[in-house]
Parts: structure tokens; C-alpha cells; sequence
């Protein structure tokens, strides 16, 4: 008998024959019969390399035919990082949104980035502080200090971070500093 199981009513994922060993058979189109025909008939890396091989050629017609092996990072994960007000501002989106740059990385990396659909996530600021020496600290940081469009470091560590150059944790060359001092309770 040759038993076929579908992914789709239009495509078959497997036909097979199976030797019958006696008079009882399967339903063709039962949630067994695709199980058996599944499972017991494809090796995992079978499996495997068809969702490979397929995602390799989703992603190479996304980037107009190249070669997967040409396909960098950073070429598919790009930064989309903007101030809150862009979308209720479009006239300043431009003056309110970082530049589009490919990023390195990958998801187990510490420089780890994911963008799609206008949604990004990742590590927009990255430190290696030992407690006690925060002197020899290291610090990355996306964008800038300031949400503020017009001061001059609202995107002034942008192409550090996108880089990945590191800046000390503490500056030696500050300018001035701010004391808080609490008042006594009463």
C-alpha cells in the first residue's frame, strides 16, 4: 500500500509504501498515517537539512540571490533604534532615528542586537565594571546620554557602540561634577 501524508492539501511531505503484513490498514489521511510516515520514515537530519536548505533559500531571495555564504550579519540585522517621539513626529523621524547600520554579533554574543519589523532588542548599553575598580571599567553605550534632539550627546556614542569601541567607565577628563547632599530629617 503506499501511504502519503500531507503538510498541505495541495502538497504531499512524504509518500511511502509499506509492506502490509496482514489485512488491516491505516486511513490514509489519519493523524496516525502522517505520524508513522513522518517520523518513522525521515532521519532527523533529514529534517534538519530540509529546514536548513529552505531557510538558506528564503534568505538568499530576500538578499537578491546571493549566496548564503555572503550573507553577513550585519547585512540582515540592522539597527532600528529611535526616540519615543518619532512616530508621533514624523516631520523629525529622520533628525529622531539613529542611522540604519548593519551590526555584528549574534544572538549568544555579548554585542547581541536583533531587529525586525521596526522592533529591535538587544544590549543597548554593555559594561565590564569590577566592584572597588570601577576606574578600569569598561562601557558601551547606544545613541547617547541625552534623549534630548538638540544636546550634543543625544547620538554621540552611536558609532562607538555600533563599532564596538569601548569608552571607560569613569571619565578622567570630566568638567564639573554635582554633589547631593541630604538634609538633615527633622
Amino acid at each position: 500500500a503506499v501511504v502519503s501524508a500531507r503538510a498541505s492539501k495541495s502538497r504531499p511531505l512524504a509518500s511511502i509504501a509499506i509492506p502490509q503484513r496482514s489485512n488491516q490498514r491505516m486511513p490514509r489521511d489519519s493523524a496516525q498515517t502522517r505520524l508513522v510516515t513522518y517520523f518513522f520514515t525521515r532521519s532527523p537530519c533529514h529534517f534538519l537539512r530540509s529546514v536548513l536548505t529552505k531557510s538558506a533559500q528564503r534568505l538568499s531571495r530576500a538578499h537578491g540571490g546571493r549566496s548564503v555564504a555572503d550573507i553577513r550579519w550585519g547585512d540582515v540585522n540592522r539597527v532600528e533604534m529611535a526616540h519615543p517621539f518619532a512616530d508621533a513626529l514624523p516631520v523629525l523621524a529622520s533628525f529622531l532615528t539613529m542611522p540604519r547600520t548593519g551590526l555584528a554579533g549574534c544572538p549568544q554574543c555579548v554585542r547581541y542586537y536583533f531587529a525586525e519589523n521596526g522592533k529591535g532588542s538587544g544590549a543597548n548599553a554593555r559594561m565590564v565594571v569590577a566592584p572597588g575598580r570601577e576606574a578600569d571599567g569598561l562601557m558601551q553605550m547606544a545613541a547617547g546620554q541625552s534623549g534630548q534632539l538638540l544636546s550634543d550627546h543625544y547620538a554621540d556614542q552611536q558609532s562607538d557602540w555600533v563599532a564596538g569601541r569601548s569608552s571607560p567607565f569613569r571619565r578622567a577628563d570630566l568638567t564639573g561634577s554635582i554633589m547631593l547632599k541630604p538634609t538633615s530629617l527633622r
